[in-house]
């Protein structure tokens, strides 16, 4: 019973913050959110980086806009996207029932929810040679 409830305030707990550090860490957590996301719907994964967004702290890499990592002959681009005001309740009430994907285009790798302004950021990472 008890490691029941320790295992239901762990999961429910807002998310730890997520910092690129280099190349194998930025493969590390896309295979962890691949694994994540495996067998799931579109919608049920938009929930899953909302849940994510909901950090206990705020990333260092909300405050920057754009940077890259390079590591042998690899080379990363990061760059962070905001969205518009937008409410926490909103946040909470979004319905994604019947979402469809979308294949194609740089991947997220984390997602920040900022209570305070109301933005909702995302942290976007791109591999060019």
């Amino acid at each position: 019973m008890r490691i029941a409830v320790l295992l239901a305030l762990a999961l429910s707990s807002p998310a730890l913050a997520w910092e690129p550090n280099g190349v194998a860490s930025v493969d590390a957590r896309l295979s962890e959110l691949r694994e994540a996301w495996q067998g799931k719907d579109p919608g049920a994964v938009l929930q899953d980086k909302i849940k994510r967004a909901r950090q206990k702290q705020r990333p260092a890499w909300v405050d920057h806009k754009a940077w890259y990592i390079e590591e042998k002959n690899r080379r990363l681009y990061f760059g962070v996207g905001a969205s518009s005001k937008i409410s926490a309740a909103t946040l909470d009430s979004a319905d994604f029932s019947g979402v469809e994907g979308r294949a194609g285009g740089p991947s997220a790798l984390d997602w920040y929810f900022d209570p305070a302004a109301s933005v909702l950021y995302a942290l976007i990472v791109d591999e060019r040679q």
